[in-house]
């Protein structure tokens, strides 16, 4: 037997008595709150995707050496990319994640030995197609580099 809190009862008693329909003839001053079941789309977009990478630094450099990173997307059929986070700070001079996380980074990981960092971003595909991704940072002073570069085929349900 399964006990329900008290709340929980009483909502399941009034719900079931809001759902009883009169047996006698009469009318009834209830007007029909069915809605028609919408139609659902079996593949929704904007897509919510979460895009983790991993950071390496050189033997020469340590994590705290990647400045101003910035992840980048661009649909192919577009003429520019969309900076979807930075430039941004993502560790600390002791090789360890910044706390408070930097605005619009949603996971940060540093392993044990300060040799990878982890990072996600939480990325909208607004439709089907191909998109291009750029994560670039600078290392130290230096100009930004392209850290990885992929491309992403968001496919449409069949």
């Amino acid at each position: 037997m399964t006990f329900l809190p008290r709340s929980c009862a009483v909502t399941t008693m009034l719900a079931a008595a809001l759902l009883v329909t009169p047996l006698d003839g009469v009318a009834s001053s209830t007007t029909d709150t069915k809605v028609p079941a919408s139609k659902v789309a079996d593949d929704p977009f904007p897509r919510q995707l979460p895009l983790t990478f991993e950071i390496t630094p050189s033997e020469d450099r340590e994590l705290k050496s990647f400045k101003e990173l910035t992840v980048t997307m661009q649909e192919v059929e577009e003429d520019h990319a969309t900076t979807l986070v930075g430039p941004l700070d993502p560790f600390t001079a002791d090789n360890t994640c910044a706390r408070p996380m930097p605005s619009g980074l949603s996971a940060c990981v540093v392993n044990t030995g300060a040799t990878v960092g982890t990072l996600r971003v939480e990325v909208s595909i607004p439709r089907p197609g191909t998109y291009t991704f750029v994560i670039a940072a600078k290392r130290g002073t230096g100009r930004a580099e392209k850290l990885l570069v992929f491309h992403l085929d968001a496919l449409p349900g069949e």
